[in-house]
């Protein structure tokens, strides 16, 4: 019986094809932001500024430095990312220094007193993961970690590795200061990138929505009562099921494994959304003993509006798990003679 269904629905799984293509298309949008990360070094002879501008995926980008100070005002422009602003000031301990950089038309202003001769600062539009103190300041993007400190070392996967540089990459998502116990990771990430997920989500939910009305749509009636006779209630329901299980599988986890190395996270981050496409998959199978064709794209859309609603707010529960029970006792109920 399973192998006379896998041959019934194989054509469908040709939508897993385009499942991964829209998958590929949308993780490839690059985030509409940029991060910097700096250095401001001040001796009685003036003030230096540098750091390096870049996108999610570390590549520079091309900046507008507009550095200002006791109506001193020194503007670079980069094509790289990396920048050195030099603004030639007497004496300027004390000051109010403001740093402006722009990228298109986003834009990063810091404003600092100069009370102690080095100072770091660090900004990621999104905040993908962010650690900013007095002398050591990082973010981390896609497997690598811009750092600018005056410190004599760091930690990167957990040994000690000494600095050479104000303001370099580290290809590691593990980095900390020689204090504390912070480590960069990739959850930030996960919740950062949630409407490119439950855009994914959705896409696979919709393919399940199409697939349920052609291959599930023949479900009931007169077919369905010869076929429950001749082969039985449970051999019938297991078989289809099983066959949306790999196929709800077949959408969700290849998807979820390019949109992690994509992203450059790892897939355990976000391992658990499959289980919600497999989850809605199960829920969409179960109701459709119990409501006709139309019937069954209309709950189906409701069911994904509410459990996609229910991940962004971080509250959604296994109760879809059980309406296989319900379909099938359905079942079972009506054809019990």
């Amino acid at each position: 019986m399973l192998r006379v269904e896998i041959k019934r629905a194989f054509p469908m799984f040709f939508l897993v094809a385009v499942s991964l293509l829209v998958t590929l298309g949308i993780a490839s949008l690059p985030p509409p932001s940029f991060n910097v990360v700096g250095a401001i070094a001040y001796s009685p002879a003036g003030v230096k500024v540098g750091g390096y501008a870049f996108n999610f995926y570390g590549q520079g980008v091309p900046v507008t430095i507009n550095v200002s100070i006791e109506g001193f005002h020194e503007i670079v422009k980069s094509n790289n990312g990396t920048f050195l602003v030099n603004v030639h000031v007497l004496f300027p301990n004390g000051s109010t220094l403001v740093v402006c950089v722009t990228h298109g038309k986003e834009k990063y202003v810091t404003t600092e007193v100069l009370v102690k001769d080095f100072i770091t600062f660090a900004n990621a539009s999104m905040s993908y993961s962010v650690l900013n103190y007095d002398n050591v300041s990082m973010v981390y993007v896609k497997g690598e970690t811009v750092v600018a400190t005056f410190l004599k070392c760091i930690y990167v996967n957990g040994e000690k590795v000494p600095v050479n540089s104000t303001v370099f990459v580290v290809n590691s998502d593990n980095v900390r200061p020689p204090f504390g116990e912070y480590s960069l990771s990739d959850s930030q990430i996960v919740g950062k990138c949630i409407y490119t997920i439950l855009t994914i989500l959705g896409v696979n939910m919709g393919i399940i929505i199409l697939t349920a009305y052609s291959y599930l749509s023949v479900f009931p009636r007169k077919q369905l009562e010869l076929i429950m006779r001749l082969k039985g209630i449970s051999k019938v329901f297991l078989s289809k099921m099983l066959v949306m299980l790999a196929f709800s599988s077949l959408l969700s986890f290849p998807s979820l494994l390019i949109f992690s190395a994509i992203r450059g996270i790892f897939l355990s981050s976000a391992l658990h959304y499959v289980l919600v496409v497999i989850m809605y998959s199960l829920a969409v199978y179960g109701i459709s003993p119990l409501v006709n064709s139309k019937e069954l794209v209309y709950s189906s859309i409701v069911i994904a509006w509410y459990l996609l609603g229910s991940l962004l707010y971080n509250t959604f529960n296994l109760f879809f798990l059980l309406f296989p029970l319900v379909g099938l006792f359905k079942l079972w109920w009506v054809y019990r003679r």
